[in-house]
C-alpha cells in the first residue's frame, strides 16, 4: 500500500496495482529523491536478499528544489521546519532531523511539488527565527 497526495493538501492510500509499484519481502526500506535530476521525485526501494529497485517518476510536474543552508552553529539545519504555501493553502510541515536511524540524516535538499506561480515557503529555524520566502514565476 502506498500513499499519494489527493490534490487538497492531504494524502490517501492507494494499492500496489494502482501505483504500479510492488515490492514484497522482508525489511523493505524506501527513499524518495530526484535521482535523475528531472525535477520530480523518484522512489528507490531495497529489501533483504534482493536487488535495489528504482522507479522513475514519468508523469509528475516539475518541482521546486529547496537547499537549506544553516548558520555555523547549526550547519546541518537540524530541527528546521519548512512549509510550502500554494494557492493560499499551507501544506504539510517538513522537519530536518538527524539520528532517526543508525547514521541517518534528512537531506538539506527538499523537493516540493507545486503548480502555483506565487508559492511561498514558511521556514522556522532551530533558534525560533522564522521567515517567509516568496517563489517567483519560473523559479
Amino acid at each position: 500500500m502506498l500513499i499519494t497526495r489527493n490534490g487538497k493538501g492531504c494524502f490517501k492510500a492507494i494499492s500496489c496495482r494502482q501505483s504500479a509499484i510492488g515490492v514484497f519481502g522482508e525489511s523493505q526500506v524506501s527513499m524518495a529523491s530526484n535521482f535523475n535530476g528531472d525535477g520530480s521525485v523518484d522512489i528507490a526501494t531495497t529489501q533483504n536478499n534482493d536487488s535495489i529497485k528504482l522507479y522513475f517518476n514519468q508523469i509528475a510536474h516539475p518541482c521546486i528544489r529547496v537547499i537549506s543552508k544553516g548558520k555555523n552553529s547549526n550547519h546541518l539545519c537540524v530541527v528546521a521546519t519548512i512549509i510550502l504555501e500554494s494557492d493560499g493553502v499551507k501544506g504539510p510541515k517538513r522537519e530536518i532531523s538527524i539520528g532517526g536511524w543508525y547514521l541517518s540524516q534528512d537531506s538539506l535538499t527538499q523537493i516540493f511539488p507545486t503548480n502555483d506561480k506565487e508559492a511561498k515557503f514558511h521556514v522556522k529555524w532551530n533558534d525560533s527565527e522564522s521567515a517567509v520566502y516568496s517563489i517567483h514565476n519560473n523559479a
